[in-house]
């Protein structure tokens, strides 16, 4: 069975470039890199799924702003109390998917596996993603 999912990269000729020494991250400095943006939105289905979410979010907010390559992560509460803005934003392809790979494997993961996901990435190398199987959390196989 599909999950409530949905991908639809851009691609942007005005993909902002930057040099790691801008960003401040590790990496050869002087190498230019294209920022992959995930918008979206968490959607909890039930009370319990939200309780769950609440229970973790934090935790996984944290562990996501101190992978290498993360730009920015933000979790945000809607006027709707079961949906969440999501806000991210990575130096590139390659720490994108090293980010979506932890998610699949933590905690965060196996815990909101059910709780629906819409996204849109952009990036200039982003491709959009093989289709989602229950219990991979928004992350590919």
């Amino acid at each position: 069975m599909l999950r409530e999912i949905v991908y639809t990269p851009t691609e942007f000729s005005d993909t902002p470039r930057v040099t790691v020494a801008e960003i401040g991250r590790g990496a050869v400095e002087g190498a230019e890199m294209s920022y992959v943006r995930l918008r979206g939105e968490l959607l909890c289905h039930s009370e319990a799924e939200r309780e769950i979410m609440l229970g973790h979010l934090q935790c996984h907010i944290d562990l996501t702003r101190a992978e290498p390559g993360c730009v920015s992560f933000e979790v945000l509460p809607t006027d709707d109390p079961m949906v969440w803005r999501v806000e991210e934003t990575f130096v590139d392809v390659t720490a994108f998917e090293m980010h979506r790979t932890r998610v699949a494997r933590s905690e965060w993961g196996r815990l909101t596996v059910g709780i629906g996901r819409r996204y849109e990435i952009e990036g200039a190398d982003t491709q959009t993603p093989p289709p989602f199987r229950e219990g991979t959390a928004g992350v590919s196989e």
